[in-house]
């Protein structure tokens, strides 16, 4: 709907019912008077959002020519489904053509309205046109209600099955799990391979979604019937919890299957989030005792450099000062190459500003503009240097310091706290 909106309001001019669409005020937007189509139009629309069918009905009623006329019989076609009457959808809607967002919308409900009317097979060619489409899970939904309605229940059930395993957002999957409840096929089912298949597909769309919290679910629910005995398994489901972000699940998880911290053994990437996981619990010491082991055990991986890394992160991160800048040390001198070269610098000389140390975090954040100078946190670093030497009493250096940022970087985020630190806009 607010796609329409947006269309009526390039229609409209300024009027009270224009304003209150613009912030999608509908309450306001139905206490006017419409005096033009773009208005009529736009309360329609509203009356759909309250669902006062007849209301928008007829509100787009006395719109039969013009520019807004194919968008109200669209508006008018939604508002017949609902109310029981989809040849007269479907009447409403032929001929018409809309672009941008209701490029798609316009021939599914013809589709729709067909196929609520008892005419499936002669929506299907249509619908079939719209799989590979933005609304080709909703389509597919109403390919399945025909072939349902029509007593094809063995192609419907497969194609509410493909509806349920892929359509992971909207409405259309749960819809497909109450036509397979009603047609004896419900879903999840993990009594079957084939119905363990079914809901590992549906994961799959999940993950990609980032729904992990809906994968972590199913696969407990799988779980549930065929316990997890192999490591493969136990690991499975300690990376689903790490995922879901269940993390103290996730470190009794890793434990009982890589070990306890100071002894754990496993891949690159179990390792690295068992230490994470451990940090966001507040267990700050087992994080670094297995973002060691990983390092030892791994030491060429990306994720021993992430690991090796995150060592002095974490001790900066709960406020170790001391440890925090030995932890630095130690990456910088050991990984040269490191990914997260840059970073363990800028908090190296963060680390000794905040013990009050000006002078180490002058000569660390300088060091990381010489041998860094294209690195990102360069701003980061004059802008630091020239509030130091504001600090230190040698404001014309601290001025001379934003100005050049903000020629040298004028589009970095220190930048515009130079420009406040210089009073302009």
């Amino acid at each position: 709907m607010i796609g329409l909106w947006l269309i009526l309001m390039s229609f409209g001019q300024a009027s009270p019912i224009a304003d209150a669409l613009r912030v999608g005020q509908c309450a306001t937007v139905l206490e006017q008077t419409a005096n033009t189509d773009a208005e009529r139009l736009g309360q329609a629309s509203c009356h759909l959002q309250n669902e006062d069918w007849a209301a928008a009905i007829t509100s787009t009623s006395t719109i039969r020519t013009g520019v807004l006329a194919d968008y109200a019989r669209w508006v008018s076609a939604q508002a017949f489904v609902a109310t029981g009457s989809p040849l007269k959808a479907h009447a409403a809607l032929d001929g018409i053509s809309l672009p941008g967002a209701l490029k798609w919308e316009v021939p599914l409900l013809r589709g729709k309205a067909l196929v609520l009317a008892g005419d499936s097979l002669k929506a299907r060619s249509g619908l079939r046109s719209l799989l590979k489409t933005p609304v080709g899970v909703e389509a597919r939904f109403w390919l399945a209600k025909g072939g349902e309605d029509r007593g094809e229940v063995e192609a419907a059930v497969a194609t509410y099955r493909s509806v349920w395993t892929t359509g992971v957002r909207g409405q259309w999957d749960e819809q497909a799990a109450l036509r397979l409840e009603a047609l004896g096929a419900p879903v999840p089912d993990a009594s079957s391979d084939a119905g363990i298949r079914l809901i590992r597909s549906r994961m799959a769309s999940l993950t990609r979604e980032r729904q992990y919290e809906d994968v972590l679910t199913l696969l407990e629910g799988i779980h549930k019937v065929h316990p997890p005995r192999t490591q493969a398994e136990r690991l499975e489901q300690v990376r689903a919890e790490f995922k879901a972000r269940r993390y103290p699940q996730t470190v009794v998880g890793f434990q009982a299957v890589l070990g306890p911290p100071r002894s754990a053994s496993g891949t690159p990437s179990d390792l690295f989030n068992y230490g994470l996981a451990l940090a966001r619990t507040g267990d700050y010491d087992n994080a670094i005792q297995v973002y060691t082991r990983l390092t030892d055990q791994h030491p060429n991986s990306s994720r021993a450099d992430f690991a090796s890394y995150k060592r002095g992160y974490t001790e900066y991160d709960r406020r170790r000062l001391h440890p925090a800048i030995t932890e630095f040390k130690r990456h910088i001198a050991q990984r040269p190459d490191s990914k997260y070269l840059d970073e363990a610098i800028w908090y190296l000389g963060l680390c000794h500003w905040l013990k009050q140390d000006a002078d180490q975090a002058r000569e660390v954040w300088s060091q990381l503009i010489r041998s860094r100078p294209k690195s990102p946190l360069v701003p980061a670093a004059k802008y630091w240097l020239a509030r130091l030497k504001g600090l230190s009493g040698d404001k014309a250096g601290e001025t001379k310091g934003y100005q050049d940022l903000l020629r040298d970087h004028p589009v970095a985020g220190h930048s515009w706290y130079a420009a406040f630190r210089l009073g302009r806009s």
